[in-house]
């Protein structure tokens, strides 16, 4: 039952293709903006992801470090597909049995998230362009994910960036 749960939430929330292409053509339904916790919306993420092909897969060495609880005020459905995005993008950069790191915490007003990983680094001059619509360095991949990521971080007043070095990349969102 928990299976089917779990495949039937990741369905409605990790977009095929066209829906991907769609969600960014059309204009945005607004923020709805709700207090919280981030700590549960980590664990929800990551029970609707550990039943994907991909995961099981790739078999990801998984740490969350989030104090329980850590509220946010923010579009929770947008956050949750923001931080989908952000982990499928790991799982498909790390080796079988990588590294991936969930982390959140308050800086005096403003609350940090970040999604890393030891995957391969992106290049300089691939982070310049890499929350542009339609870039992309995968053979199937849209260049939308992150895009749309970021234009949910912004119209929640926040930023998005990408840190990477050899072995480890980090999307690092400022709420």
């Amino acid at each position: 039952v928990r299976f089917i749960r779990s495949y039937v939430s990741v369905g409605k929330e990790i977009p095929e293709t066209g829906n991907i292409t769609i969600r960014y053509s059309t204009p945005d339904e607004g923020v709805k903006e709700e207090e919280f916790d981030l700590s549960s919306l980590y664990q929800e993420v990551i029970e609707d992801l550990k039943y994907l092909s991909l995961w099981l897969e790739k078999k990801p060495c998984l740490s969350v470090d989030c104090p329980q609880p850590l509220y946010l005020k923010a579009d929770r459905k947008k956050m949750k597909q923001v931080l989908i995005n952000l982990l499928q993008n790991a799982l498909e950069a790390i080796e079988k049995g990588g590294e991936i790191k969930l982390m959140a915490k308050k800086e005096r007003t403003k609350t940090i998230l970040s999604v890393c990983n030891n995957g391969p680094a992106i290049s300089p001059s691939q982070q310049t362009k890499i929350f542009q619509p339609f870039f992309t360095t995968k053979a199937k991949g849209t260049g939308l994910g992150l895009a749309i990521a970021k234009r949910w971080v912004e119209a929640m007043g926040g930023k998005i960036s990408v840190e990477s070095y050899p072995e480890k990349t980090c999307f690092i969102i400022q709420l």
